[in-house]
């Protein structure tokens, strides 16, 4: 969770700080003065990006981001109507999993709100997240097994491309 975090704040910054260079640039050329070599993200804008990177998603978005990954996948993959009673284990495993881990964090943040925040209860949720996501990936993993090993070449390449990027270097 902590190197996604990271990852999700090393790109947010970025994109402002391009943003940020984008509009020293437009000043510079207004100006017709010398741009600056690096812009460093003001401190709105970090606090904006952590606001946005934090909060709870409201249960009607998840569900809708959840349906929006499925939707796109199941273009993506072009699944056939012999393969769409695999594709619905896909979907139904994805749903159930995603709702768990969102329970997981609504009771840690319900927790957190009572003051309760104790060393105990880092170490606790640590543990059930990572349980949390070994039982997800178990369960996609054996989902898509099967819709894997019936999919076409060109299904195959793109679930290369889509879960095999995710690998480390």
């Amino acid at each position: 969770m902590r190197i996604r975090f990271a990852l999700a704040m090393y790109a947010a910054l970025m994109a402002a700080n391009a943003a940020n260079a984008a509009n020293a640039a437009n000043a510079a050329n207004a100006a017709n003065t010398a741009m600056p070599k690096t812009v460093e993200p003001t401190s709105e804008c970090e606090r904006a990006v952590v606001a946005k990177i934090n909060r709870p998603v409201p249960e009607v978005e998840r569900q809708e981001n959840v349906e929006k990954a499925l939707e796109y996948l199941h273009k993506t993959l072009k699944i056939s109507p012999e393969q769409q009673p695999q594709w619905d284990v896909v979907a139904k495993t994805l749903r159930e999993t995603n709702g768990r881990t969102a329970a997981l964090y609504k009771q840690t943040r319900r927790t957190a709100a009572n003051g309760a925040r104790t060393a105990p209860d880092y170490w606790a949720f640590n543990v059930a997240e990572k349980q949390a996501d070994l039982d997800t990936v178990t369960r996609m993993r054996d989902a898509l097994l099967p819709i894997y090993a019936s999919a076409a070449p060109e299904q195959k390449a793109a679930m290369d491309r889509w879960f095999g990027s995710k690998l480390p270097e």
